[in-house]
């Protein structure tokens, strides 16, 4: 994976470098901030990891699509955990990111109403 492709999936997954780190990684921001700008090579580890949690993405958007399933969008990790008894972070923002799709499929569908 290359440093830009390690870039484009955090932010596909609605992750920023800091949850990243620490999430995915398990590294300090600054590891994680050299993969992305190319001074490190991005570990193996690391890519199957994301290509991992992209996948999970993936599925999770097909079954709400499929299923014409609603998504609720969690502001803060507090509140997806209240609601879920869960607390990940990274599912947190991958939930955050599939409301995002799904609205915008929305509004493209049937406008600003």
């Amino acid at each position: 994976m290359t440093n830009y492709e390690l870039q484009a999936l955090r932010k596909l997954l609605f992750l920023d470098v800091a949850e990243a780190a620490k999430e995915v990684g398990e590294v300090t921001t600054r590891t994680w901030q050299r993969w992305e700008d190319g001074s490190r090579k991005v570990p193996q580890d690391i890519a199957n990891q994301m290509n991992d949690w992209c996948q999970l993405y993936s599925d999770m958007l097909d079954d709400k699509r499929m299923n014409n399933k609603d998504i609720t969008y969690y502001k803060a990790l507090d509140d997806y955990e209240n609601a879920t008894g869960k607390r990940n972070v990274v599912v947190w923002r991958l939930t955050q990111a599939i409301y995002s799709i799904l609205l915008l499929e929305r509004l493209r569908t049937n406008g600003l109403d």
